[in-house]
């Protein structure tokens, strides 16, 4: 059994549109190439998305109403954390570029440092060990770019 296939079975047991919707992002975010950054389980694949469960705000009440299958992603996390795969917010996290691996983007710990690059102009990313294998000028700038803010 495969997470592409058990998030295929997921798909169809959602109700509601926010559900389908966190689901299908999730679907689009599977990163068999795992972890490149330092610390992290390089051989498990990688799945990024919004591991809340799905609600609605309601207006009358003023309060956040649990749908009716908004526990279904909370429940998928689960059975993909047992199939051995690394699960990380989407937020936290992006894929580089050149090898597809998942890097983080924002801090885990106090003495987390990034382990990639991001050029928002071009819409590039690059992980610190493509990074260092870039001998383009643009990896030179990206470079010094990076150890002038650390």
């Amino acid at each position: 059994m495969t997470p592409e296939f058990v998030i295929k079975v997921a798909k169809r047991m959602a109700k509601n549109r926010e559900t389908k919707i966190r689901l299908r992002e999730i679907g689009e975010n599977i990163y068999p190439a795992g972890f490149c950054e330092p610390g992290y389980d390089k051989g498990k694949t990688v799945i990024l998305g919004n591991w809340n469960a799905t609600d609605r705000y309601d207006a009358l009440t003023h309060r956040r109403i649990r749908l009716s299958d908004g526990e279904l992603v909370p429940r998928l996390q689960g059975i993909l954390e047992k199939m051995g795969c690394l699960i990380e917010w989407i937020d936290a996290c992006t894929r580089c570029d050149d090898c597809s691996r998942v890097f983080r983007t924002e801090p885990d710990s106090y003495d987390w440092q990034a382990f990639g690059w991001s050029d928002l102009d071009k819409a590039e990313t690059k992980c610190g060990d493509c990074w260092a294998n870039d001998d383009s000028e643009d990896g030179d700038q990206a470079h010094d770019d990076m150890h002038q803010a650390g």
